[in-house]
């Protein structure tokens, strides 16, 4: 259905950004940073699994 099409897309966009050697200036790559900055506003899972959130969420905390 609809959620595995999407499951589908994300794990390619997330896999792109491993691999994705135009950054900062990848459109792709800003939207999967927006959409974690965005996750990790309300996140307080210890270690998430979304990517970018622990990082984004240390950088916020002033931890290195």
């Amino acid at each position: 259905g609809t959620c595995q099409r999407s499951c589908k897309k994300m794990k390619r966009v997330v896999e792109h950004s491993k691999v994705c050697n135009q950054r900062p200036d990848c459109k792709v790559c800003k939207q999967l940073v927006a959409l974690a900055c965005y996750h990790a506003k309300s996140c307080e899972t210890d270690g998430c699994m979304v990517p970018f959130c622990v990082q984004i969420n240390n950088k916020v905390e002033g931890n290195p």
